[in-house]
């Protein structure tokens, strides 16, 4: 594969990856809307498209967009965790706060504070979810 071959596909997995971002963020946003079925429907499929977002943005070519992916991906995960009850809400949480850890692995308190902020608020709110069943789950 020629120079102009390997970068056609590059940005071609970019952009595969941001349609991806975009979609899943769609997707949480009506899952927001509906009931619980639809809810977890649809918060389901916006999980399956970070989980695809994050395979077009490595962390070391586009640390915030993966970043953002991964961010979000908790955000996904953590409404999830909501909706189901244990076993399977205790394997989202987990999930939920790892995603948010990696993303905190970019966005550092001096760097981007308001973005590490939400990231943490979103961590704690995650954990605390998961203390009061499980002390020392995730």
């Amino acid at each position: 594969m020629n120079l102009a071959q390997r970068c056609l596909r590059f940005d071609s997995l970019h952009a595969v990856a941001k349609e991806q971002y975009d979609l899943g963020g769609m997707l949480f946003e009506r899952a927001m809307e509906g009931g619980v079925k639809e809810r977890m429907r649809f918060l389901t499929k916006s999980a399956v498209a970070f989980r695809s977002a994050l395979r077009g943005y490595s962390k070391d070519k586009f640390p915030k967009n993966w970043a953002d992916a991964q961010f979000s991906l908790g955000l996904v995960l953590f409404k999830q965790a909501e909706l189901r009850r244990w076993p399977m809400r205790r394997i989202l949480l987990c999930k939920s706060t790892d995603a948010f850890r990696k993303a905190l692995k970019v966005y550092s308190k001096d760097k981007f504070p308001e973005k590490w902020g939400a990231i943490n608020e979103n961590l704690r709110s995650a954990l605390r979810f998961s203390f009061w069943r499980d002390p020392g789950m995730c």
